[in-house]
C-alpha cells in the first residue's frame, strides 16, 4: 500500500504543477491579447504606447518588435498623414517643376499657368509624371491604403521625394508598426 500512496502523491503534485503552469500561461496569453488590443487602439488615436508595450513584453516574456518600440511615444495617425499630404505634395510638385523633372511638357501657356497657379491633380491619373504619381498616392492614402501610397511616392524623382522625406518617415513608421502588430496578433 505504501508504494501506491507515494506514487499517488507524486502524480497529484505533477498534475497540480501542470495545472498551475497552464493557468499562468493562460493568464499571460490573456494579458498579451489585452495589451495588443490597447496597442492597436493607441495606434489609431496616436496615444503613447509605452505601458501597453511593457505589458506585452512581460506577457510574451520577450522583447516586442522594434517597429513597435519605435512608436512608443505615439504612432502617427492616418488622419494626420492624410491631412499633411496635400500641402507636401504641392511643394514636391513645385520643386520637381522648378528642377525640370516633373515629367510635364515644358513651355507654352498651359505650362505657364500650371507653374503660376501651382496647379496639381487631385483625382488619380495615369502616367509616370510627378503630378500623376502624387495624384495616385493621394487617392490611395484617402482610401487608407498607406503602403500603396508609399509605393507610389517611392517612384517620385529624388528632388520631389526629398520634399516628402519627413512625411515618408512618419508613414513608414506607422506602416511598420501596423505590420508588426498584425504579425503579433
Amino acid at each position: 500500500l505504501f508504494p501506491y500512496t507515494t506514487l499517488f502523491r507524486s502524480s497529484a503534485r505533477e498534475q497540480a504543477a501542470e495545472i498551475e503552469n497552464n493557468a499562468e500561461a493562460a493568464a499571460r496569453a490573456a494579458t498579451g491579447r489585452a495589451s495588443l488590443a490597447r496597442i492597436q487602439s493607441g495606434m489609431e488615436t496616436g496615444a503613447p504606447l509605452g505601458e501597453a508595450l511593457d505589458d506585452l513584453a512581460a506577457a510574451l516574456q520577450a522583447d516586442v518588435p522594434a517597429a513597435l518600440t519605435a512608436v512608443r511615444d505615439g504612432t502617427p495617425t492616418l488622419a494626420a498623414l492624410q491631412s499633411d499630404f496635400p500641402a507636401l505634395a504641392r511643394a514636391a510638385l513645385a520643386t520637381a517643376r522648378a528642377e525640370g523633372v516633373s515629367g510635364e511638357a515644358e513651355g507654352g501657356f498651359a505650362s505657364f499657368l500650371r507653374n503660376q497657379f501651382d496647379v496639381r491633380s487631385v483625382a488619380p491619373k495615369d502616367g509616370d509624371g510627378t503630378d500623376a504619381i502624387l495624384s495616385r498616392a493621394e487617392a490611395t492614402l484617402r482610401h487608407g491604403r498607406l503602403t500603396d501610397a508609399l509605393a507610389e511616392v517611392g517612384a517620385l524623382p529624388e528632388v520631389a521625394r526629398a520634399e516628402l522625406s519627413d512625411w515618408i518617415a512618419l508613414a513608414e513608421a506607422r506602416a511598420d508598426a501596423l505590420a508588426a502588430a498584425a504579425t503579433l496578433s
